[in-house]
């Protein structure tokens, strides 16, 4: 975790960084991320104090960086509420049609529902399968 004062900010001075590692502008990486060139300009300079953890898994994909990588920057974890299942598909595979991404949804859910996970709440919520 981010031992600095400002933890929005010292996200931001990574991802920027990151970016430049990568040798890409900031317009590329909102373009690629596709995130409004104006947010990612507030979350580079530490305006947007919470970005929200869609935002931030969108750029780690991008960047070809974990996001937790991100996440520990501003004190999210990885039993936070990550994004739906649905959001994750359209951003990381943003050329499936909303058809796939139905089937998708409608597949992992019957397995989610079969193993008994409740994927719509956070990970340390999960019911223990030892425990029925």
């Amino acid at each position: 975790m981010s031992t600095t004062k400002n933890p929005s900010k010292a996200l931001g001075d990574y991802i920027a960084a990151e970016r430049k590692k990568a040798g890409m502008s900031a317009v590329k990486l909102a373009d690629i991320s596709r995130i409004p060139r104006s947010t990612l300009r507030r979350i580079e300079s530490g305006a947007i104090i919470h970005p929200r953890p869609e935002l931030l898994l969108r750029i780690a994909d991008a960047l070809e960086l974990p996001v937790t990588a991100l996440f520990e920057h501003v004190s999210y974890t990885t039993d936070a509420v990550l994004p739906p299942y649905r959001s994750y598909l359209e951003s990381r595979y943003m050329k499936l049609s909303p058809e796939a991404i139905d089937e998708l949804e409608i597949y992992f859910s019957t397995i989610a529902e079969r193993e008994g996970i409740r994927y719509d709440q956070p990970l340390h919520e999960q019911p223990s399968p030892d425990k029925n």
